[in-house]
């Protein structure tokens, strides 16, 4: 027997059984392109450029985000306080509420669930105990020990009137184009930074709703069938911890341009929704350096 001639002959049946798998294995990687379904998909942008002139400094706007519950019969009252606040302040401090928690969990005749997997990563994210709580400008005060809020609503508007004294670094701008016919919003953000700022600076966008009838417990007036959620958080536009706006050094004059899109659900009420949108840095500060919001005309 010619053992050399059936070795060879092994070889080559090792080989061609090596490309016919790796063939395989190459169709099976094979993915089909990735293809922009519709024109309007098409005109998402994401860009940024210099300007030659650098623009006034807005005024700083700050961000209170409130964490809450349906169940929660002290949450009514810390919705007051924020409205106090924003009614004194007006343009300058923006609202969000944030359903989340074991209060949040809806009542068995409930017309919705407010929570959003969001609001609950959220809610983890700042270690919130108590509700309602107040998330202000994601700072932690002195006197304090972490960004949450809770108890002295008294403090809500005391730190709020502090943040408000301060400058901002970057102008932020929020414009939204609204389709009646799809439901599909497109926002776009738009930063302007006056200063250099080296540190890393995230954006987070949200979509909020206002004038929500539905179910609240109330420590003062019992269970409420027909109360008012103002500022309640259905979505958000970018990931729930924001994303970054821009990789390195910010110089003063550079502009970052984004714009996103989300569909409606049927239950939204587009002459109700606005949106939010907040830059932040991220790193051992989760602070809120400038916020801007627009409504849905």
């Amino acid at each position: 027997m010619n053992f050399k001639k059936k070795n060879r002959d092994f070889v080559w049946i090792a080989v061609l059984l090596v490309l016919l798998l790796g063939l395989n294995a190459c169709e099976e990687k094979e993915y089909p392109a990735i293809i922009l379904n519709t024109e309007a998909d098409t005109t998402l942008v994401d860009t940024t450029y210099m300007l030659s002139e650098i623009p006034a400094k807005q005024d700083k706007v700050v961000v209170i985000e409130e964490f809450s519950g349906v169940q929660c019969v002290n949450c009514p009252q810390g919705a007051r306080t924020v409205e106090e606040i924003l009614a004194a302040n007006p343009g300058r401090v923006i609202s969000t509420v944030m359903h989340a928690g074991g209060f949040a969990d809806p009542f068995s005749n409930s017309q919705e669930d407010f929570a959003i997997d969001e609001t609950e990563d959220l809610n983890t994210f700042f270690t919130v105990a108590g509700y309602p709580a107040a998330v202000i400008d994601r700072t932690i005060f002195d006197g304090q020990d972490q960004e949450a809020i809770a108890a002295n609503l008294t403090s809500w508007e005391v730190f709020t009137e502090e943040r408000l004294e301060l400058t901002t670094p970057v102008n932020l701008s929020v414009t939204i184009e609204y389709n009646d016919e799809t439901r599909r919003l497109k926002s776009s953000v738009e930063a302007v930074y006056t200063e250099m700022v080296e540190e890393e600076h995230k954006l987070s966008v949200f979509l909020v709703e206002n004038g929500i009838i539905d179910l609240q417990d109330d420590i003062d007036f019992g269970l409420i069938e027909d109360y008012e959620h103002n500022h309640v958080v259905r979505d958000m536009l970018t990931a729930s911890r924001g994303i970054v706006l821009y990789e390195g050094t910010k110089e003063a004059g550079l502009t970052v341009f984004k714009e996103f899109a989300i569909e409606l659900k049927d239950n939204w009420k587009p002459e109700k929704c606005e949106i939010v949108a907040f830059i932040h840095k991220s790193l051992e500060s989760k602070e809120i350096v400038q916020g801007a919001k627009t409504k849905l005309e």
